[in-house]
């Protein structure tokens, strides 16, 4: 059921619920969440890795997202009443992963071009 990695893509259409199952991962989606204009539900806050409340349930915690604002729960919880929404995608971040390769500087690109 949390197999699926977290991608930033599924805020715009989905409903979410991510585990976040490490502290430095959950202040790392804190920034994802922030620079996608999800804010907490109540207060609008915009989520931070100062009021991530990951401590709550550690790494059985879950961000729920639906329409740009965000709660958390544990993990059972979302097992316990995944019937009751059906249209979430449940989903573990991992991580936002760095690119795999330098960017070309701009001589390599004109040489590239043959520039």
């Amino acid at each position: 059921m949390w197999e699926v990695a977290f991608d930033p893509s599924m805020l715009a259409n989905s409903s979410v619920i991510i585990n976040c199952p490490d502290k430095a991962l959950a202040d790392e989606l804190m920034d994802v969440l922030a620079q996608s204009g999800v804010t907490w539900c109540g207060g609008g806050q915009i989520p931070s890795k100062h009021n991530s409340r990951w401590n709550d349930h550690r790494e059985q915690t879950c961000y729920w997202i639906e329409d740009g604002r965000m709660t958390y729960e544990d993990k059972e919880y979302a097992e316990d009443y995944a019937d009751d929404f059906p249209d979430h995608i449940r989903c573990t971040f991992l991580g936002v992963e760095a690119p795999d390769f330098d960017t070309a500087s701009d001589e390599e690109i004109r040489s590239l071009l043959c520039i």
